[in-house]
Protein backbone atom coordinates (compact mmCIF):
# COMPACT_ATOMS: atom_id res chain seq x y z
CA UNK A 1 0.00 0.00 0.00
CA UNK A 2 2.57 2.69 0.89
CA UNK A 3 4.71 1.80 -2.23
CA UNK A 4 1.56 2.48 -4.31
CA UNK A 5 1.12 5.81 -2.30
CA UNK A 6 4.48 6.70 -3.24
CA UNK A 7 4.39 5.81 -7.20
CA UNK A 8 1.38 8.27 -7.27
CA UNK A 9 2.99 11.07 -5.65
CA UNK A 10 5.79 10.72 -7.87
CA UNK A 11 3.48 10.65 -10.94
CA UNK A 12 1.78 13.82 -9.64
CA UNK A 13 5.11 15.59 -8.90
CA UNK A 14 6.52 14.58 -12.35
CA UNK A 15 2.88 16.18 -14.10
CA UNK A 16 3.29 19.52 -12.08
CA UNK A 17 6.83 19.91 -13.65
CA UNK A 18 5.85 19.37 -16.98
CA UNK A 19 2.78 21.43 -16.82
CA UNK A 20 5.18 24.53 -15.55
CA UNK A 21 7.45 23.63 -18.12
CA UNK A 22 4.94 24.34 -20.60
CA UNK A 23 4.51 27.96 -19.54
CA UNK A 24 4.96 30.57 -21.38
CA UNK A 25 7.94 32.89 -19.57
CA UNK A 26 6.94 36.24 -18.59
CA UNK A 27 8.66 39.45 -18.04
CA UNK A 28 7.56 42.68 -15.43
CA UNK A 29 8.36 45.92 -15.69
CA UNK A 30 7.39 49.18 -14.20
CA UNK A 31 7.16 52.76 -15.19
CA UNK A 32 7.21 55.84 -13.81
CA UNK A 33 5.04 59.09 -14.85
CA UNK A 34 5.27 62.58 -12.90
CA UNK A 35 3.19 65.55 -13.69
CA UNK A 36 4.03 69.33 -11.71
CA UNK A 37 1.20 71.45 -11.56
CA UNK A 38 0.76 74.91 -9.41
CA UNK A 39 -1.79 74.52 -6.70
CA UNK A 40 -4.79 76.28 -6.96
CA UNK A 41 -6.20 75.57 -3.72
CA UNK A 42 -5.59 76.08 -0.02
CA UNK A 43 -6.90 74.39 3.09
CA UNK A 44 -6.53 75.57 6.47
CA UNK A 45 -7.29 74.17 10.22
CA UNK A 46 -8.16 76.85 12.02
CA UNK A 47 -9.88 77.00 15.61
CA UNK A 48 -10.93 78.45 18.74
CA UNK A 49 -9.70 77.56 21.66
CA UNK A 50 -11.43 79.04 25.03
CA UNK A 51 -11.57 77.84 28.83
CA UNK A 52 -13.74 79.19 31.92
CA UNK A 53 -15.00 77.87 35.55
CA UNK A 54 -17.33 76.23 33.83
CA UNK A 55 -18.63 74.52 30.66
CA UNK A 56 -21.62 76.57 29.79
CA UNK A 57 -19.35 79.98 29.76
CA UNK A 58 -16.78 78.12 27.93
CA UNK A 59 -19.00 76.97 24.95
CA UNK A 60 -20.72 80.51 24.95
CA UNK A 61 -17.44 82.48 24.67
CA UNK A 62 -16.66 79.85 22.01
CA UNK A 63 -19.64 80.21 20.17
CA UNK A 64 -19.58 83.67 20.27
CA UNK A 65 -15.60 83.43 18.54
CA UNK A 66 -16.78 80.94 16.02
CA UNK A 67 -19.59 82.89 14.54
CA UNK A 68 -17.12 85.67 13.83
CA UNK A 69 -14.96 83.05 12.21
CA UNK A 70 -17.95 82.16 9.74
CA UNK A 71 -18.95 85.81 9.13
CA UNK A 72 -15.25 86.84 8.47
CA UNK A 73 -15.18 83.71 5.65
CA UNK A 74 -18.12 85.02 4.07
CA UNK A 75 -16.78 88.36 3.72
CA UNK A 76 -13.95 86.77 1.86
CA UNK A 77 -16.68 84.87 -0.58
CA UNK A 78 -15.70 81.15 1.02
CA UNK A 79 -18.74 79.39 0.18
CA UNK A 80 -20.66 77.56 3.35
CA UNK A 81 -19.78 74.09 1.80
CA UNK A 82 -15.65 75.10 1.66
CA UNK A 83 -15.63 75.45 5.38
CA UNK A 84 -16.73 72.29 7.70
CA UNK A 85 -16.55 71.53 11.85
CA UNK A 86 -13.46 68.92 12.00
CA UNK A 87 -13.69 68.74 15.99
CA UNK A 88 -15.39 69.91 18.40
CA UNK A 89 -14.76 68.71 22.44
CA UNK A 90 -15.51 69.56 25.89
CA UNK A 91 -13.08 68.71 28.35
CA UNK A 92 -12.41 69.56 32.49
CA UNK A 93 -9.09 70.79 32.75
CA UNK A 94 -6.77 70.46 35.36
CA UNK A 95 -3.60 71.61 36.94
CA UNK A 96 -0.27 70.78 39.35
CA UNK A 97 -0.70 71.65 42.80
CA UNK A 98 1.57 71.35 45.46
CA UNK A 99 0.11 70.36 48.78
CA UNK A 100 2.78 70.77 52.20
CA UNK A 101 3.22 67.76 54.38
CA UNK A 102 4.11 67.47 58.17
CA UNK A 103 7.45 66.12 57.13
CA UNK A 104 8.09 69.89 55.55
CA UNK A 105 7.63 68.02 51.51
CA UNK A 106 5.10 68.44 48.90
CA UNK A 107 2.67 66.37 47.28
CA UNK A 108 1.62 67.15 43.92
CA UNK A 109 -1.94 66.91 42.78
CA UNK A 110 -4.07 66.99 40.27
CA UNK A 111 -7.01 69.40 40.62
CA UNK A 112 -9.94 70.67 38.56
CA UNK A 113 -9.24 74.50 36.54
CA UNK A 114 -12.29 74.82 34.62
CA UNK A 115 -13.32 73.62 31.36
CA UNK A 116 -11.74 74.05 28.03
CA UNK A 117 -13.76 73.88 24.71
CA UNK A 118 -12.29 73.47 21.74
CA UNK A 119 -13.91 74.01 17.96
CA UNK A 120 -11.89 73.70 14.52
CA UNK A 121 -12.62 74.20 11.39
CA UNK A 122 -11.09 72.83 8.03
CA UNK A 123 -11.12 75.87 5.37
CA UNK A 124 -10.77 75.67 1.15
CA UNK A 125 -9.57 78.69 -0.22
CA UNK A 126 -10.22 78.40 -4.10
CA UNK A 127 -8.49 81.74 -5.08
CA UNK A 128 -4.76 81.84 -3.01
CA UNK A 129 -4.32 85.16 -3.54
CA UNK A 130 -6.62 86.08 -1.08
CA UNK A 131 -5.17 83.13 1.53
CA UNK A 132 -2.74 85.30 4.03
CA UNK A 133 -5.64 87.99 3.85
CA UNK A 134 -7.81 85.24 4.69
CA UNK A 135 -5.62 83.60 7.61
CA UNK A 136 -4.90 87.16 8.69
CA UNK A 137 -8.58 88.13 8.99
CA UNK A 138 -9.49 84.76 10.86
CA UNK A 139 -6.87 85.28 13.43
CA UNK A 140 -7.89 89.19 14.26
CA UNK A 141 -11.35 87.61 14.37
CA UNK A 142 -10.43 85.20 17.60
CA UNK A 143 -9.16 82.36 15.82
CA UNK A 144 -6.48 81.40 18.79
CA UNK A 145 -5.22 77.57 17.05
CA UNK A 146 -3.87 77.39 13.44
CA UNK A 147 -2.74 73.67 13.29
CA UNK A 148 -1.53 74.01 9.41
CA UNK A 149 -1.94 74.94 5.85
CA UNK A 150 -1.69 72.97 2.78
CA UNK A 151 -2.14 73.27 -0.89
CA UNK A 152 -3.58 70.81 -3.24
CA UNK A 153 -5.54 71.09 -6.96
CA UNK A 154 -8.98 70.82 -7.90
CA UNK A 155 -8.20 68.57 -10.49
CA UNK A 156 -6.43 65.66 -9.22
CA UNK A 157 -8.08 63.47 -11.74
CA UNK A 158 -6.71 65.07 -14.56
CA UNK A 159 -3.50 65.36 -13.75
CA UNK A 160 -3.35 61.53 -11.98
CA UNK A 161 -4.74 60.42 -15.60
CA UNK A 162 -1.71 62.97 -17.39
CA UNK A 163 0.77 60.92 -15.16
CA UNK A 164 -0.76 57.43 -16.17
CA UNK A 165 -0.76 57.86 -19.99
CA UNK A 166 3.51 58.65 -19.20
CA UNK A 167 4.14 55.59 -16.96
CA UNK A 168 2.34 53.57 -19.89
CA UNK A 169 4.50 55.06 -22.01
CA UNK A 170 7.38 54.53 -19.67
CA UNK A 171 6.88 50.86 -18.90
CA UNK A 172 6.14 50.34 -23.02
CA UNK A 173 9.81 51.73 -23.52
CA UNK A 174 11.25 49.98 -21.41
CA UNK A 175 9.60 46.83 -22.47
CA UNK A 176 10.49 47.87 -25.95
CA UNK A 177 14.27 48.23 -25.75
CA UNK A 178 14.74 44.77 -23.51
CA UNK A 179 12.43 42.47 -25.57
CA UNK A 180 14.40 43.85 -28.84
CA UNK A 181 17.76 43.69 -27.62
CA UNK A 182 16.91 39.81 -26.06
CA UNK A 183 15.42 39.38 -29.39
CA UNK A 184 11.70 38.32 -28.18
CA UNK A 185 8.04 39.22 -28.44
CA UNK A 186 5.72 40.95 -26.16
CA UNK A 187 2.97 38.48 -25.83
CA UNK A 188 -0.70 39.06 -23.68
CA UNK A 189 -0.79 41.01 -20.53
CA UNK A 190 -1.42 38.78 -17.71
CA UNK A 191 -1.12 41.81 -15.09
CA UNK A 192 -1.07 45.66 -14.64
CA UNK A 193 -1.20 47.37 -10.91
CA UNK A 194 -0.86 51.02 -10.39
CA UNK A 195 0.60 52.90 -7.47
CA UNK A 196 -0.73 56.61 -7.37
CA UNK A 197 0.16 59.60 -5.33
CA UNK A 198 -2.43 62.77 -5.05
CA UNK A 199 -0.29 65.41 -3.35
CA UNK A 200 -0.63 68.18 -1.08
CA UNK A 201 1.95 70.15 -0.34
CA UNK A 202 1.63 70.54 3.77
CA UNK A 203 2.67 73.28 6.08
CA UNK A 204 2.70 71.47 9.18
CA UNK A 205 3.20 72.70 12.48
CA UNK A 206 1.24 75.68 15.16
CA UNK A 207 1.42 78.96 13.31
CA UNK A 208 1.69 81.44 16.04
CA UNK A 209 -1.30 83.18 16.73
CA UNK A 210 0.94 87.02 16.88
CA UNK A 211 1.26 86.37 12.88
CA UNK A 212 -1.68 88.86 12.10
CA UNK A 213 -0.47 92.68 11.57
CA UNK A 214 -1.43 94.90 9.59
CA UNK A 215 -0.15 93.42 6.54
CA UNK A 216 -1.10 89.79 5.44
CA UNK A 217 0.65 86.78 6.21
CA UNK A 218 2.89 85.79 3.34
CA UNK A 219 1.88 82.63 1.98
CA UNK A 220 3.34 80.28 -0.97
CA UNK A 221 2.10 77.43 -2.50
CA UNK A 222 5.03 75.84 -4.12
CA UNK A 223 4.44 72.97 -6.77
CA UNK A 224 2.62 69.24 -6.61
CA UNK A 225 3.60 66.46 -8.23
CA UNK A 226 1.64 63.51 -9.37
CA UNK A 227 3.19 60.45 -9.76
CA UNK A 228 2.02 57.47 -10.80
CA UNK A 229 3.48 53.82 -10.87
CA UNK A 230 2.37 50.99 -13.44
CA UNK A 231 4.21 47.73 -12.84
CA UNK A 232 3.02 45.15 -15.99
CA UNK A 233 3.52 41.69 -16.57
CA UNK A 234 3.32 40.45 -20.38
CA UNK A 235 3.98 36.85 -21.56
CA UNK A 236 6.33 36.26 -23.94
CA UNK A 237 5.89 34.23 -27.14
CA UNK A 238 8.05 31.41 -28.05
Amino acid sequence: MLKKILVVAISLAFLNVSAFAGEPGTISLTGTGSVSVEPDQGYITVGVQTKAENSAEAVATNTKLMKNLFETLTAFGVEKKDFKTVDFSVRQNYKNVKFPLENGKYESRMIPDGFVVVNQLRVTVCDLKNMGDVLDALVKSGANQVQNISFGSSESKKHLDAARKKAVQDVKGKAGVLTEGLDVELGNVKSITEHNSNPRREMYGRMAVAAASDSSVPVSGGSLTFTVNVNVVWELKE
